[in-house]
């Protein structure tokens, strides 16, 4: 089908759509009439690791901490998310700065949060004033700032809210928590302000790949009632996925306009005129009722068991009597040897077993298809051909290891069912050597090379751990100074991931 360009659909389209797919509630809608409660979350695309990471950094690190991705990379949903996860743990002031009146406002949120007596009329000056003067006091519970769209306010404000931070501190601990949502510029100007005494723990939300749009997409559909196969084709999956960058939320509105497109070709192949007074379900009932039974006519045949007058077999082979079958081999290449610098020697084996084509030839031309070689042709091929292809995909590994620093080749040799703490990261190579060379346990930190934005991005990690619940306990036994920082526990096999990509193996 083609993909015209929806953007004056009236608005009956979208009730009848909804009737037709039988959805509860549009899948697609932001205004979904979901409660936290019945908030369904995409955890794939590494979505459930900086989940977990945001819960351990607001739970345990005296920083603050920055979600950055771009437009429709599903901040506010994972913002949604982790106001359920640490709702018993903390007071919470939930504010998005695209709905402020001001943006000094964000400090009366922050003042009604802690119950501040201000009057309504109070300056941002006075709001601050009475915040530090509340934070002083015993408090009930800790209060947790999630400050949505951050990006949208300025320095001055943002080096405020800092300021407070700064200023209202207690030893080594933070007056309250904070957890920007923002665009990736939100990180370099908060880096911009020099905060001496202040840690910022920064993580970037990456873009879906193709297979997992398809799976987001197919989740948002059954939380919305849908329970069949997902209603795309591979086609128009791609069209979503180039249509949305990888970003979920930006496939929304193109998904949306995709399924009222087909609804509305269903009813044009029908003939189908919706001023018959039928209403929009019972008329897609009726479509897919006669497109089986259309199907259930032309190949009654086949289904109930009937004979082919044209000569198919038991299988439903279409071929003729007249019709010849060939077999063809393909002549193929066959590494034979390997030197010593790595160089493979290759030479054509007439004779030697390779891929099989069918032929079916008649008055009308010949076909070619591929066809499936009989046991008879498949002797010997696996070990003429898959030991040369093995023998070089392990030197290609081993080249490829060859280039990992021995704190990789140590990480590599970990279970990936085990656990580490990753302590900080950043993305200056000479800062993190620093920084681990003045640790008191300098011999138990390892450091491995990822890739962030299409840069450089240096991690360093601590211990061995079989479970996650052993690496929370094992951050006791980290310096202070790396307590401080917020470690938090993170997979193996998500560092052999890391690694690999970086370095191509």
């Amino acid at each position: 089908m083609g993909f015209a360009n929806t953007a004056g659909k009236v608005a009956s389209s979208s009730s009848d759509y909804l009737e037709a797919y039988q959805f509860l509630f549009d899948p697609f809608e932001m205004t979904a009439g979901l409660s936290p409660d019945d908030f369904v979350f995409y955890a794939g695309a590494q979505r459930e690791q900086v989940l977990e990471q945001v819960v351990h950094l607001s739970r345990f690190s005296a920083s603050v901490v920055v979600v950055a991705g771009e437009q429709g990379s599903g901040r506010t949903t994972l913002k949604n998310q982790l106001a359920v996860e640490l709702s018993e743990r903390f007071k919470q002031a939930d504010i998005s700065a695209n709905s402020l009146t001001v943006p000094e406002q964000v400090f009366s949120e922050i003042a009604f949060a802690l119950d501040c007596e201000v009057s309504e009329e109070a300056s941002a000056g006075e709001l601050i004033s009475a915040i530090r003067h509340q934070l002083v006091q015993p408090q009930d519970e800790p209060l947790l700032v999630l400050l949505d769209d951050a990006h949208l306010l300025s320095d001055a404000v943002l080096s405020a809210l800092v300021s407070l931070l700064q200023s209202s501190r207690q030893d080594d601990d933070l007056p309250f928590q904070v957890v920007m949502f923002g665009d990736l510029d939100l990180i370099g100007r908060l880096d911009s302000f020099a905060m001496v005494d202040i840690l910022l723990h920064d993580v970037v939300l990456p873009p879906l790949s193709e297979e997992e749009m398809a799976e987001y997409l197919a989740l948002k559909l059954e939380v919305a009632g849908w329970n069949d196969d997902l209603p795309f084709d591979d086609s128009e999956l791609e069209y979503l996925y180039v249509q949305s960058s990888g970003m979920p939320g930006m496939a929304h509105q193109p998904a949306r306009d995709l399924l009222i497109d087909k609804m509305q070709a269903q009813f044009a192949a029908a003939g189908q005129d919706r001023g018959l007074g039928l209403p929009v379900g019972h008329i897609f009932s009726l479509v897919v009722l006669f497109g089986v039974l259309l199907m259930a006519f032309f190949y009654k045949d086949s289904w109930f068991g009937g004979n082919d007058p044209n000569g198919a077999g038991e299988e439903g082979q279409l071929v003729s009597s007249d019709q010849v079958v060939e077999r063809t081999v393909v002549p193929v290449k066959v590494p034979l040897t390997t030197d010593s610098s790595g160089d493979s020697s290759a030479v054509d084996d007439q004779s030697a077993p390779g891929v099989a084509v069918s032929q079916v030839g008649d008055a009308g031309g010949e076909i070619s298809s591929p066809a499936i070689l009989g046991p008879e042709t498949q002797s010997g091929t696996v070990d003429s051909v898959e030991k040369p292809v093995a023998a070089i995909d392990q030197a290609s590994q081993a080249e490829a290891s060859s280039t990992l620093s021995a704190d990789e080749r140590y990480l590599m040799s970990l279970a990936s069912s085990h656990y580490v703490l990753q302590v900080m990261a950043s993305s200056s190579e000479p800062a993190v050597e620093a920084y681990m060379e003045q640790q008191k346990n300098r011999s138990a930190l390892r450091l491995f090379t990822s890739s962030r934005s299409g840069k450089p991005w240096y991690v360093v990690v601590a211990g061995n751990y079989p479970t996650v619940e052993a690496a929370r306990q094992g951050v006791a036994s980290l310096p202070e100074e790396q307590k401080k920082a917020g470690p938090w526990p993170r997979s193996v096999g998500d560092v052999h991931a890391k690694i690999k990509d970086y370095r191509g193996i």
